[in-house]
């Protein structure tokens, strides 16, 4: 055995196996101490290598093994654009706010023990494998549950409107048969969120709040204040 554990070439001619090459046979030569072998690719190459890169552990295919790391490196990190992938980053920034204590989102996010998956902390490979791509510049990752890990299944490409949405702060209100959350009646019913939160909290009924015309708040606030208004 050589010192990294493969066989040594010798009793190991025709048959033997390092990586992705099969030893078809030695190739004589006249160089003293210097012994090469034909060996085939799991590809389908046929390449020539001396004993002592076999031995060794130094080539363990034709190439292609190189080749397919460094297209893997180029599609996934976004190394072809000359910097790391949108997704890259959003892997880096996930594990980031979750254990590095000095992030500004750490209190949020590590702090209240939200962790990743060990299969995402192993690669960022495993993550891009399980999330694929963002749809658009304008989506960004997402945990369907707020309460929830890092992990296949709770994980989501989102629009920042989605995300609002999916907040754990937001307000789910049931009016005329049907539940949704604050932002979304807002933008049903014309009225800012501000003005239907603001109405809700000073003790306005759903229908009341929904069904105002929107006028100036504060002439509102007033002429509540006054018992101007039922």
């Amino acid at each position: 055995m050589t010192a990294k554990g493969q066989p040594g070439i010798r009793g190991n001619k025709a048959g033997g196996r390092f990586g992705r090459l099969l030893v078809l046979g030695r190739i004589p030569t006249t160089c003293k101490g210097t012994s090469k072998y034909v060996c085939m690719c799991d590809c389908g190459t046929r390449v020539i290598v001396l004993s002592g890169s076999l031995a060794g552990g130094h080539t363990k295919s034709c190439g292609c093994l190189q080749r397919e790391a460094a297209v893997l490196a180029r599609t996934t990190h976004g190394q072809t654009r000359g910097g790391k992938s949108p997704e890259y980053l959003s892997w880096l920034g996930m594990r980031h706010r979750c254990y590095y204590e000095r992030d500004k989102r750490y209190e949020i996010y590590g702090g209240r023990d939200i962790k990743v998956c060990d299969r995402w902390l192993e690669s960022f490979e495993n993550f891009y494998a399980d999330m694929g791509p963002r749809p658009s510049s304008k989506h960004s990752l997402d945990r369907i549950d707020n309460d929830g890990n890092y992990e296949p299944g709770n994980c989501r490409w989102a629009t920042a409107t989605e995300q609002v949405r999916n907040r754990s702060t937001s307000v789910s209100v049931m009016w005329d048969g049907r539940t949704q959350s604050l932002t979304e009646w807002a933008a049903e019913t014309g009225l800012t969120y501000r003005i239907l939160s603001d109405r809700l909290r000073r003790g306005w009924s759903v229908e009341r709040a929904f069904t105002t015309p929107k006028v100036g708040e504060q002439s509102e606030w007033w002429l509540e204040r006054a018992g101007k208004v039922d």
